[in-house]
């Protein structure tokens, strides 16, 4: 499982993103970046697709149809070995939790109580309600993304179980043991040694 982290709020969040991107870099973490864009509103093709992948000079653009049922299919698809995803933007996705980023003069307006898991403000002056980052304390900021997001998931999440592009929830014994018999069954094969990761798909 990949974890995520969305910023929101104050459009002028980039350079906050860039910094704390840096940081958790030189902390050895692999951090991958999902940006929310406007897209144009005309169909992407004449046919009544998905999903349209586009090929140029070594580079791939994926564009699909996202929506709060598949979205942590997704980044686990795309952004599989990643220590970390960080989101610039997706306040409407439910499950993602989220920093918000306020600047005085430009964007005050807390999002508190109006999406869901939001754990803490980042700031330019003191935020009383909830959790508050300074800033300019980017190392603080990341400090907190490492520990509760890296490390949880990292220790935590022995197996994830994806049905139909959809997470199930599973509870610890649960992942526990699927992941120990799916082990112990790869475990018997060859060319499987140390493995660290396996990814089994199922087309019923």
């Amino acid at each position: 499982m990949v974890p995520a982290i969305a910023f929101i709020g104050c459009e002028e969040r980039q350079e906050l993103i860039a910094d704390i991107t840096a940081e958790l870099k030189r902390r050895g973490y692999k951090i991958g970046l999902l940006k929310e864009e406007k897209l144009p509103e005309e169909p992407l093709t004449p046919l009544e697709v998905s999903a349209v992948a586009r090929l140029s000079f070594g580079r791939l653009f994926l564009e699909q149809e996202v929506d709060n049922e598949n979205f942590d299919f997704l980044i686990n698809r795309i952004f599989d070995g990643y220590d970390l995803v960080i989101a610039d933007g997706f306040a409407h996705i439910d499950r993602l939790p989220k920093l918000e980023v306020l600047k005085k003069g430009l964007y005050e307006k807390s999002l508190k109580g109006k999406v869901s898991g939001l754990l803490a403000s980042i700031s330019d002056y003191p935020v009383i309600n909830g959790k508050n980052f300074s800033l300019e304390n980017i190392k603080e900021i990341a400090s907190f993304i490492e520990e509760h997001l890296i490390k949880t998931t990292r220790k935590d999440i022995s197996a994830v179980l994806f049905v139909n592009g959809r997470r199930i929830p599973l509870k610890r014994y649960v992942r526990e043991t699927l992941a120990g018999v799916i082990e112990g069954f790869i475990s018997r094969l060859k060319m499987t040694e140390n493995a660290r990761e396996i990814l089994i798909k199922v087309r019923i």
